[in-house]
């Protein structure tokens, strides 16, 4: 009885503090939270939610007026159910809608993100860009997106825009950009990213002469600088993707930006060799079919050489380009962290290296190979690359999709069982990360029920003998994590299986952690 009276008291004490709250006699926590907080609440919701929150109670009438920043696009400013599919009145009515958010909104504007087509706003968009910079924007993303077949129009940038002294982060897609005669650079941008736009030579130069630009990001844009490119010279952080590169420009970029730190070359093409000569380059990221040689890098601790190949022919022209110029020399013997894709390592593989001509990777502490050693060439490159490590304190062992697109299957043969060990087993590889697609072992693959030869031959293995050749003589291996994308019904059953098959060999070391995530 005691009990079923204080779930009472409890009930109706509970009922009272909400007719409070709803009445307004009570406390708002919502409301009471600091208008930072409140703020970067109401930016993530979508602005017409953001809006709804006017009708909650007097209090929040005018919130969502003050709020520094705004994400805009067809979905949260049109109503759930308009009736209109046609882009063109879709459009009306989001014009409509983002004029009443700029009439009604009082406060200052931070950050502007719009992601429409504009070709059908282009004039609302222009008197948007006038008083975002009159309210003194800060960062502006603008996200062009062609809905029409009348869209092939670009929208040219207002060239007010070049001239706002506010703006510290401007990312724009597929738009032109054609600055005043007058320009001389970004007063104020910290970070710059343009993706699939026209760019003009009076644009790059004026990005060269920006005071405070650290972050360059240029996505499938057309670079044609003129002869005396100087490279960027204060920006830090340079992300090249998908750009055809001058042999200029890639070497005024590589020789003459003396304040890079981070440089991203991915997917790029018009060169077939890079001669890197950064003195404070502390990453270097290249995902590209180029032949590479460090030197006066001594900040360098983070390469990753992963190409890509869209043809045969490149493929070829790759091995060739290897073949004439020593990779494992120089400053990239001294990394610290070094990430060699699955094309390369079967690239040097199949040209062949003179180890005794390399030296040891002295610094290195962290490896990642982006393939599974399966192949006779694959795995003597990942051998040869432990024991010219002898520092090395963790492995990550990629998957690699182009082996398993093409049906290979596992050597038959007892390589890893007759390896010798080698120095960073023995004294400093403590984690091990392997990621797979299929987990079952060689010589139990075929004896699964429901599974044909032929076809399992043609799906991803995972081959033990590898795990198994690691976990036997790295005598401080503390952790062994194994990923896996299961293809199959039998998850749990898996693990079980490769678990049984890894506890078959001894363990050099007695603190490991098996983990399958």
């Amino acid at each position: 009885m005691e009990r079923e009276m204080k779930r009472h008291r409890s009930y109706a004490q509970t009922t009272n503090d909400t007719v409070q709250i709803i009445k307004g006699g009570g406390s708002d926590r919502l409301s009471e939270l600091p208008k930072p907080i409140l703020d970067s609440i109401l930016s993530l919701l979508p602005i017409k939610d953001a809006v709804g929150t006017s009708v909650l109670s007097h209090n929040w009438k005018h919130v969502w007026t003050k709020i520094p920043h705004l994400t805009i696009d067809l979905q949260s400013v049109l109503p759930k159910r308009f009736p209109y599919r046609n882009s063109t009145k879709r459009h009306e009515r989001f014009i409509y809608g983002v004029n009443q958010i700029f009439i009604h909104h009082k406060g200052a504007i931070q950050r502007f993100k719009l992601d429409a087509d504009f070709f059908l706003c282009h004039n609302a968009l222009d008197m948007w860009i006038f008083l975002l910079v009159d309210r003194k924007i800060e960062e502006l993303i603008l996200c062009n997106k062609r809905l029409t077949k009348e869209s092939n129009k670009v929208y040219e940038v207002p060239c007010l825009l070049f001239n706002c002294n506010t703006l510290k982060l401007l990312e724009i897609v597929d738009c032109k950009l054609k600055p005043p005669p007058n320009f001389k650079g970004f007063s104020n941008m910290r970070t710059l990213k343009l993706t699939h736009c026209v760019l003009r030579d009076s644009l790059v130069q004026g990005i060269l002469k920006s005071p405070f630009l650290e972050t360059l990001e240029i996505c499938d844009c057309k670079l044609k600088p003129k002869s005396n490119f100087d490279g960027f010279p204060r920006v830090k952080t340079l992300k090249l993707s998908q750009c055809k590169l001058t042999e200029i420009l890639i070497e005024g970029i590589l020789t003459k930006s003396d304040c890079l730190e981070f440089l991203l070359i991915d997917d790029c093409w018009g060169f077939n060799y890079i001669l890197v000569s950064l003195p404070n380059l502390r990453v270097l990221h290249v995902k590209c079919a180029v032949s590479v040689h460090l030197e006066k890098t001594p900040k360098l601790g983070d390469v990753l050489l992963s190409p890509t190949f869209l043809c045969k022919e490149h493929e070829d022209d790759y091995r060739a380009a290897l073949s004439d110029s020593k990779i494992f020399q120089g400053d990239l013997l001294h990394v610290a962290t070094l990430s060699l894709g699955s094309l390369i390592i079967r690239v040097l593989g199949s040209i062949g290296i003179n180890w005794y001509s390399v030296g040891t990777f002295e610094n290195l502490s962290k490896l990642e190979v982006g393939i599974l050693p399966i192949e006779a060439r694959d795995r003597i490159m990942v051998s040869k690359l432990l024991r010219a490590s002898p520092y090395l304190k963790k492995l990550i062992v990629g998957d690699d999709p182009y082996k398993h697109a093409i049906g290979s299957y596992c050597d038959e043969d007892k390589y890893w069982e007759t390896q010798a060990t080698c120095y960073c087993l023995m004294h400093h590889l403590e984690t091990i990360h392997i990621s797979v697609s299929r987990i079952y072992p060689l010589h139990r693959q075929y004896d699964r029920p429901g599974y044909d030869t032929k076809i399992s031959r043609a799906r991803p293995i995972f081959d033990t003998k590898f795990a198994k050749f690691l976990l036997v003589h790295s005598r401080v291996l503390k952790k062994m994590r194994i990923h896996m994308r299961l293809l199959s019904y039998h998850g749990m059953e898996d693990k079980d299986v490769i678990r049984e098959d890894l506890m078959q060999v001894k363990w050099a070391s007695p603190h490991v952690d098996l983990i399958f995530p």
